[in-house]
């Protein structure tokens, strides 16, 4: 098939090296809202990030923007532990020549 790469980042890939390719290039931002330094409970912070489509089309980029956004929670305990969680959601362009397909049970 054209598509089902080897990781769902880069649904055209079809090997696992892509020689020294130029890959697609992701910017973001993370902006600190709470944080136990300043005598609250738990650090917490929202972060956003694009994927700029620079790569080539032909395995190692989509030709398409994703955007993704996340919120992160960290509590550090004496000084010597830090627990960390994060989540949130990710956009994905639809590339070109991805079709996307809906699977019905029993069809």
């Amino acid at each position: 098939p054209l598509a089902g790469g080897v990781v769902p980042q880069n649904p055209l890939m079809a090997d696992t090296w892509s020689g020294n390719q130029l890959g697609d290039f992701w910017l973001g931002a993370k902006v600190n809202l709470t944080s136990q330094w300043r005598q609250q409970p738990a650090a917490f912070a929202l972060r956003g990030m694009v994927k700029l489509p620079t790569g080539d089309k032909d395995g190692v980029g989509t030709g398409k923007a994703d955007f993704a956004v996340d919120a992160i929670v960290s509590k550090e305990f004496n000084e010597r532990v830090e627990f960390t969680g994060f989540g949130g959601v990710i956009v994905r362009g639809s590339p070109d020549a991805v079709e996307s397909t809906v699977v019905v049970p029993g069809r």
